[in-house]
């Protein structure tokens, strides 16, 4: 990469020497001027999959190389591009919104991924010295969120921004994806109860079902319910629903 110089020592442990960065709970991964990766913070490599080991001393696009089985795929390429920014202006860029599938290291497949990166320079006595990434995994969001994130980075591409106004990008996505992550999980939440209602009214119905025909208390009934779910080790809602069946179709 044009006007990425050579590994430096000094510059190393300058850029891994925060303590502040190492306790962060922001995933962050520091990069020299050759783009080889210095040092992954826990929330990094947690976020990633990848431990600090086997990434410190990568060059940053074969640690993370663009889904070979994605044509489309442009991570690689953007990301690059991002990096040329910083090196060349000094000032933090905003990705807003990437999709970068990482490859699942187990089975070697690749997922796919989408990342709201920040790539900002790093300077030590007034000169550049390399980057750090802030990233934030955006891949819970959903396919129509995307797209508009999307759209909103390919609007702002090209565009002079002003460190004010790489803020207020920031602030509209930091909102805009905490928003809908709120929201998808307010969204299990409410299916959860969804579920656990409808559970309970299944479980009150066996209830009344075998209070009729075993001639018992609403106790007993729920105590032989409880009996067989144990002894089956299948849940309580699951067996309640097993016997409604049986006794229905005894009918």
């Amino acid at each position: 990469m044009s006007g990425f110089g050579p590994k430096n020592s000094t510059t190393t442990k300058i850029l891994t020497g925060d303590e502040a960065f190492r306790a962060s709970p922001v995933a962050m991964a520091l990069f020299g001027l050759d783009c080889v990766v210095r040092a992954a913070n826990p929330a990094f490599t947690r976020m990633t999959g990848r431990s600090a080991d086997t990434l410190i001393s990568l060059d940053a696009f074969e640690a993370f190389p663009d889904n070979p089985d994605n044509p489309e795929a442009d991570g690689v390429a953007r990301m690059r591009a991002s990096f040329e920014r910083v090196f060349t202006t000094g000032i933090a860029d905003n990705m807003i919104i990437q999709r970068y599938d990482i490859a699942d290291l187990r089975s070697g497949e690749f997922v796919q991924r989408h990342w709201v990166p920040i790539n900002s320079p790093v300077f030590h006595e007034g000169r550049l010295i390399g980057i750090r990434q802030q990233v934030k995994d955006a891949t819970v969001l959903r396919a129509d969120a995307l797209r508009v994130m999307e759209h909103y980075r390919d609007v702002m591409n090209g565009r002079s921004v002003t460190n004010e106004q790489m803020e207020n990008h920031q602030a509209i996505v930091n909102a805009f994806t905490d928003g809908i992550t709120q929201y998808r999980d307010l969204e299990a939440e409410v299916a959860q109860l969804r579920e656990a209602l409808a559970s309970r009214a299944t479980i009150e119905q066996a209830k009344g079902m075998l209070m009729v025909t075993r001639r018992c208390s609403a106790d007993e009934a729920f105590e032989l319910l409880r009996g067989l779910s144990q002894d089956t080790n299948v849940r309580l809602a699951d067996v309640a629903a097993a016997l409604i069946y049986q006794l229905q179709t005894a009918n």
